[in-house]
This record gives structure tokens, C-alpha cells and sequence, in this order.
């Protein structure tokens, strides 16, 4: 378990971008005459707002007006806590885990923490820390004999992952400030971020099947790219993007909004049933030369872990696949989208399918490569494992280049569970 955090302010437990963006904007518009959107300076900023200075040659004489702005203009934003931080504070505390805030910023922060009711708690303050220095933490841990393999940063910024690496500590990412390749962690929860810290120890897998244990995502749009060339309409990659980890009647919804088309639902039905007809085709010509050698060395390592593995997809054809090359009885569990009544991004798979292992969400881990499938592990309370195109997606909670990594990601994890 990680016993101490470590909070960045601007942008993590305070919302106070709008504010101090709109000042820049103010500023530029009263002392230069010029025009700055929000988003122009909001990018920037996320790099430093030292960075912007440079960038814009801002004299002393303005940061001096833009300062005062901030400090007096009523008519911008107000600084404030964004939604769920004080529950976030009050269940860390009360579960024993230290807050600290560490922060660039000056002990104007803290004066916010006090005026929110915010400051009691926090343990301690490391404040104009000159991010991504790793000096102000490494003196920090030693004073007060800290492990640091039982710390968590938890920023917004590549400032605050850069100084996880550079001292050595675990990273968990908040808000999508293109921070999140480099995070431990990531999420846009503060509820991602509670069952990080409240680890369980893993005792099973839940792997999506299409794209993550096999590559029968290709058969998939196969299919489709068929059913298109025949009724005439567009498909392709992007579009294809658009339909991972979504069940069939769903993906042709969207292919039909990606084409601006609309139909009877009879000629739907017979696209549906044209699409699986397809896709049982190109099923029946395949071997067990079609299992990469990745899924059968994984499987075989988390088995020898003694962990339960199980497969949860929205595909009709999941067991009737893994049956045909001989891999279903390597898993305790199997649920398709013949046993459910909602797919993803709704969590149901995955919780029918630990209900089936025996197990808890806490006690698992789901592997997927669709953005749907990351939103229904979340929503369902497990860690999210992301592959392939999940881990482009700002939402997925670790994410791994191989599934051979997921050995190593769990190990981890167990070595955090006392």
C-alpha cells in the first residue's frame, strides 16, 4: 500500500487554471494589445508558466500587473478545490495514509488550503519546490525516514511525473495534460486513484479476447471491410478504431453515423447477420497457429502464479473461437455477449465474469485495447490494463507495449499489498 502522497496544487486538488490563464489573458490584452485564447496559453502553461514568460518575453512589469490581477480582479474565476477533493482528503486520513502537498508555488497555497478548510489534512508542506528538481523530495524522505517505495506523486503535469522519476517514485497521473506516458499510473478519477492505493492483491486476470489474447480484431474488420465493399459504404481505419471492444449491432450504428446513412432496421438485421455469417467464415479457416506465442507464454506464466483467468468480451463467437483452437480450457471463466444483457462500456461483463471467477473487483485486473472496454473496467472498480490502441487512451489505468509485461505489472502490484 502507498502510505504517503504527495499532491501537486494548481490543477490536481485546485481548479485554479481559468483564474490564472484568464489574468494572462487580461494582461496581454491591457498592456500589449493583443489577442491570446485560452487554449493558446492553457498549453502552454501546462509546460510552466515560466516557459511562457520566455516564450511571450513578458517583463517584470507585467508579471507584476498580471500578479495583481490574480490577487484582486473579482471578475475572474475563483480559485476553489475541484469536486470530491475533501471527500478524496477526509477517506485518506481517516484510512491513515499521509498528504503532503508539494508544490512550486509559494504559501499562497496553503492560505487556500486554509480557507477551504483544506490544510488539517495535510501533514506537511513542500512548497516552492522548483519542479522537476528532485532535491526538495529527496531531502523530504530522508528527514523524516519516508520508503519511497511507499510513495505516490500525484500530479497533472510532466513536472510532476518527471520528478517521480527522477527520485525514484511511483507516479499516478490526474487530467490529461499530456502527462500520462510517463505516469506509473493515470486517470481522470479520483476513484482510480483510491483503488490504486488501496490495493488488494491480484488474484486474477480478466482479458478482453479480440486484440488483446488474439488478433481476431483483423478478422473483425475483415468482415466488415466485406459487408461494406457489398452494400456500399465506407470503412476504414478510423473507423475501425471506432468499433474496438463494442458489440455488433453497436458497431454498425456507428459505422452508419460515420457514413451519414441511415436504413430500416430489416436491412439492418440483414447486415448483422451478413457481418457474423462472414466472420464464422474466416473463423473456420484458421488454426491454432493463429494463438501468438505471446498469449500461449503469458497464459502459462500467470497459471503457474497460481492466478484465475477468465474472458469477458461482447463478441457472440468468444467461446465458440477459443473452443475451435483449443484454448477454453485454459480459462476458469468465459462470458460473451450471448450472456449478458448490456456490453461494454457497461461494466456487466466484467463483474458477471468475476462473480463466475469467485472473486472481487479489488481482487483483479482487466486487460483490454479498446477505450470502451478500459470505461466498463473502471466504472466496475478493477485496474484497468491497457494494450495496443488503449494506450492511447487517457483513462487507462497502466499500460503495456506486450502482454508478456503483465507478469511483471502484477508482481508489482502484489509487492505493494501487505
Amino acid at each position: 500500500m502507498y502510505k504517503h502522497l504527495f499532491f501537486d496544487f494548481d490543477g490536481t486538488l485546485f481548479n485554479t487554471y481559468p483564474r490564472m490563464i484568464n489574468a494572462l489573458i487580461k494582461m496581454f490584452k491591457d498592456k500589449r494589445k493583443e489577442t491570446h485564447t485560452y487554449d493558446e496559453l492553457f498549453k502552454e502553461c501546462m509546460v510552466t508558466f515560466k516557459h511562457v514568460g520566455e516564450k511571450y518575453n513578458i517583463t517584470d512589469e507585467e508579471w507584476e500587473y498580471y500578479t495583481n490581477l490574480v490577487d484582486t480582479d473579482f471578475s475572474l474565476p475563483e480559485f476553489e478545490p475541484y469536486p470530491g477533493v475533501k471527500q478524496l482528503l477526509q477517506l485518506l486520513n481517516f484510512k491513515g495514509i499521509n498528504c503532503y502537498l508539494y508544490t512550486n508555488r509559494d504559501d499562497t497555497s496553503v492560505m487556500l488550503l486554509k480557507k477551504w478548510g483544506l490544510d488539517k489534512y495535510f501533514k506537511d508542506f513542500i512548497l516552492s519546490s522548483v519542479k522537476p528538481e528532485p532535491i526538495p523530495i529527496d531531502e523530504f524522505v530522508l528527514k523524516h525516514n519516508i520508503k519511497k517505495e511507499e510513495c505516490l506523486i500525484v500530479g497533472d503535469r510532466k513536472l510532476d511525473i518527471e520528478c517521480g522519476i527522477n527520485t525514484h517514485i511511483d507516479t499516478f497521473s490526474y487530467n490529461d495534460y499530456k502527462a500520462e506516458d510517463l505516469a506509473t499510473y493515470q486517470s481522470q478519477s479520483f476513484k482510480d486513484l483510491l483503488k490504486i492505493v488501496f490495493l488488494d492483491k491480484v488474484q486474477g486476470v480478466i482479458f478482453d479476447l479480440d486484440g488483446v489474447l488474439l488478433g481476431s480484431d483483423r478478422l473483425h474488420a475483415f468482415a466488415w471491410q466485406k459487408v461494406a465493399n457489398e452494400e456500399g459504404f465506407n470503412f476504414d481505419e478510423e473507423v475501425n478504431d471506432l468499433l474496438r471492444g463494442i458489440s455488433r449491432k453497436e458497431a454498425l450504428e456507428v459505422i452508419l453515423k460515420y457514413n451519414n446513412l441511415e436504413m430500416t432496421d430489416e436491412r439492418k438485421a440483414k447486415i448483422l447477420t451478413k457481418k457474423g455469417y462472414y466472420y464464422r467464415e474466416l473463423i473456420e479457416e484458421i488454426d491454432d497457429t493463429f494463438i501468438p506465442q505471446e498469449t500461449l507464454s503469458i497464459i502459462k506464466e500467470l497459471k503457474n502464479m497460481g492466478l484465475k483467468l477468465g474472458v469477458a468480451s461482447s463478441s457472440f463467437n468468444a467461446r465458440y473461437l477459443l473452443n475451435k483452437l483449443g484454448l477454453l480450457n485454459h480459462f476458469d471463466v468465459v462470458v460473451d455477449g450471448t450472456l449478458v444483457t448490456n456490453v461494454k462500456p457497461d461494466p456487466e461483463l466484467f463483474i458477471k465474469c468475476a462473480s463466475l471467477m469467485s472473486l472481487r473487483e479489488k481482487d483483479l485486473v482487466v486487460v483490454e485495447d479498446a477505450p470502451s472496454g478500459i470505461d466498463a473496467g473502471n466504472e466496475g472498480g478493477f485496474i484497468t490494463i491497457g494494450i495496443g490502441y488503449a494506450t492511447k487512451y487517457n483513462k487507462t489505468n497502466v499500460k503495456i507495449n506486450s502482454i508478456l509485461e503483465l507478469k511483471d505489472v502484477i508482481n508489482k502490484l502484489n509487492s505493494l499489498v501487505k
